[in-house]
């Protein structure tokens, strides 16, 4: 049991290396993500597009080539995971490094490491995914008071229920029950955005409107079941929906305002996606091109949507029920008298309509010496999906420009999706080039406590 328990484990540690942020740059990684006042050209956009109305030194900027990388679960930091698998690194590691016995107590307590493991695990499951924002080459510009940006985005997240760890680590016990409610959602979107400033004498206001346009979208949206054991044998019953479509068309928009310099201060605010929906299984320019498309890759024959119909959607219905199994007729029965699977096509539907998710942001700028500069956010999703999240989050960071060709970032974060997160960053600026680094750790402060990594790297040009 504990070997399944480890397999589960290392799929979600092995997932989370591939993870990334939404729409923020390798130096808002760096300054950990406090960028309503601090970001400027097109990195403002997704962000606060007043921000397009100052004079960042660059009548043009555009991007070179960048890309954002991250990963995160809901609960297993490396630290956990070397307590529990390869033995703690703290002390057992160096003197034994075999995996520490899930029966046996924890030092100075009443409860067994299984239990400990156990009460880490959130109520919801084991959840973890990723989420990455990769800019087009070339393709995103900002001029004056303009930009115009496009950018893939690419979503995962799973959620294994919690009774399927219970059950590894516990096997199963008489009289216990386990859920076995289980999600996931993929995302695919591209998006193309116009935005512009109009600056006033003492502030900014900026709008950005975006079309989105559906890749992608597969997932398991609607699920339940449980596992009961009783002293006749094992009973369980689930069903899971899993829901495909391609194509599709959203529009969303992002307003913002800024105020320009109060003596040292500087304060903005945000609300993106004011109006964001996208509507997947509708025509767009994949859709009209699935022909070239499918000859390199068959998308449709690989999520199981119809070919002869000019329909992009499909739905499946999988049922499964275990009528009171136990040793002996597992043994000495036909397994399909006992255990009940189906699988039902649900035909297509008309479009499937998703949320994309507002956020709203307020930021403020202290420039603490002409070298140094404080940021400070504070930011909350209007609701709980996608990348957003509806709790509040306090964000703050330092900028250092002191040196000619470097800039030195870190900031600190509390509350959000991951509670404590922790940036670093580094840039390097030649007379046409900026190359920017950023790293930001989530749900601790340390690779052994964090919970998730993002990375960032980004390179533009701007004169």
């Amino acid at each position: 049991m504990i070997k399944i328990a480890k397999a589960i484990i290392a799929l979600g540690i092995l997932t989370t290396i591939l993870q990334a942020q939404m729409q923020i740059d390798a130096r808002g990684l760096g300054l950990c993500g406090t960028y309503t006042a601090a970001s400027r050209g097109y990195a403002s956009v997704g962000i606060n597009p007043a921000n397009l109305g100052f004079d960042s030194g660059n009548r043009f900027e555009m991007n070179l080539v960048s890309a954002n990388v991250s990963g995160f679960n809901n609960f297993l930091s490396l630290y956990w995971f070397n307590t529990f698998f390869t033995g703690d690194p703290l002390t057992r590691h160096r003197t034994n490094p075999d995996p520490i016995n899930f029966d046996a107590l924890v030092p100075g307590q009443d409860y067994s490491y299984k239990t400990l493991f156990l009460g880490l695990v959130p109520d919801e499951g084991f959840s973890f995914g990723f989420a990455t924002y990769i800019p087009h080459p070339i393709l995103n510009v900002s001029w004056d008071n303009y930009a115009i940006t496009s950018g893939l985005e690419i979503y995962e997240r799973t959620t294994i229920p919690k009774g399927i760890l219970r059950i590894a680590l516990e096997g199963n016990p008489v009289d216990s029950s386990y859920g076995l409610s289980f999600a996931q959602d993929i995302i695919i979107i591209d998006n193309i955005s116009f935005s512009f400033a109009i600056p006033f004498d003492d502030f900014n206001i900026g709008i950005t409107t975006k079309y989105l346009a559906g890749l992608g979208y597969a997932g398991v949206d609607s699920s339940g079941g449980q596992l009961v054991t009783s002293p006749q044998g094992l009973m369980a019953d689930g069903f899971y929906r899993y829901t495909r479509a391609i194509g599709g068309n959203g529009l969303a928009i992002d307003v913002g305002i800024s105020t320009n310099p109060i003596g040292k201060w500087q304060f903005s605010a945000s609300v993106n996606n004011v109006i964001g929906r996208i509507y997947f299984g509708k025509e767009n320019y994949l859709t009209a091109g699935i022909g070239a498309v499918e000859a390199i890759v068959p998308v449709r024959s690989m999520l199981q949507i119809p070919t002869g119909t000019k329909q992009f959607t499909a739905q499946t219905l999988y049922t499964f029920n275990i009528d009171s199994i136990n040793a002996v007729k597992f043994f000495n029965s036909n397994l399909d008298s006992i255990i009940y699977s189906n699988e039902k096509d649900l035909g297509t539907f008309d479009s499937l309509s998703i949320n994309y998710p507002a956020i709203f942001r307020m930021g403020a700028k202290y420039a603490i010496h002409p070298e140094m500069d404080w940021y400070m956010d504070l930011s909350a999703g209007f609701d709980t999906y996608y990348y957003a999240v509806q709790k509040w989050r306090f964000a703050t960071g330092v900028e250092m420009t002191r040196f000619k060709r470097f800039r030195f970032r870190t900031g600190m974060a509390w509350g959000g999706r991951y509670g404590n997160e922790m940036g670093f960053g580094i840039g390097y600026q030649l007379p046409l080039i900026k190359i920017d680094f950023g790293l930001r750790l989530l749900g601790g402060y340390s690779l052994q406590k964090a919970q998730g990594i993002e990375v960032g790297l980004n390179s533009s040009l701007h004169f």
